[in-house]
């Protein structure tokens, strides 16, 4: 028979693979958002806008599968024509994470996986291996996101993602 604290656990795991659509990206530790940075095609942490705000849709990613049983997707700005890259799939660790048009390139695939302990996502760059981490854990806007090496146990808040549906 489940105990009360299986079911609970069981409640509040992450699903194994994203729904398509639109989200926020959102920092598990430091609260911040995966933002375009205007005008350099980089992309920063950043607390989150309102939908009120004419910048918002600097927030807001489309999650499109390329290969959902391996859970690798590709995510792209609403904007349309922006996706986050690693560029030449660089698997040097502090490689900053852009905002680039669909090279058609592998480093435009993201493998999202939940973490072991369902603590939230990780983000691994299909070209370079590398992690979406949020430098230090920043929580202050312009915090830069940058490719990490890592891997499990993924217990680093600053490579831990919630997907906020929009």
């Amino acid at each position: 028979m489940p105990t009360i604290s299986s079911l609970v656990t069981a409640a509040v795991a992450l699903s194994p693979s994203i729904t398509p659509g639109v989200y926020f990206i959102k920092n598990t530790g430091s609260g911040t958002v995966i933002d375009i940075a205007s005008g350099n095609g980089g992309v920063l942490g950043w607390k989150m806008h309102s939908y009120a705000e004419p910048t918002v849709s600097r927030q807001l990613w489309i999650i499109n599968p390329v290969d959902s049983e391996n859970q690798v997707y590709q995510i792209r700005n609403v904007d349309g024509t922006h996706y986050l890259d690693i560029p030449n799939g660089n698997p040097a660790t502090g490689t900053p994470v852009v905002s680039s048009d669909n090279t058609g390139q592998s480093s435009i695939n993201w493998q999202i996986t939940p973490a072991p302990d369902s603590s939230g996502y990780v983000i691994r760059n299909n070209a370079s291996n590398t992690y979406v981490d949020l430098y230090l854990g920043g929580s202050a806007n312009g915090t830069a996101i940058n490719g990490w090496a890592g891997g499990p146990p993924f217990t680093n808040t600053h490579q831990l993602w919630d997907f906020q549906s929009a």
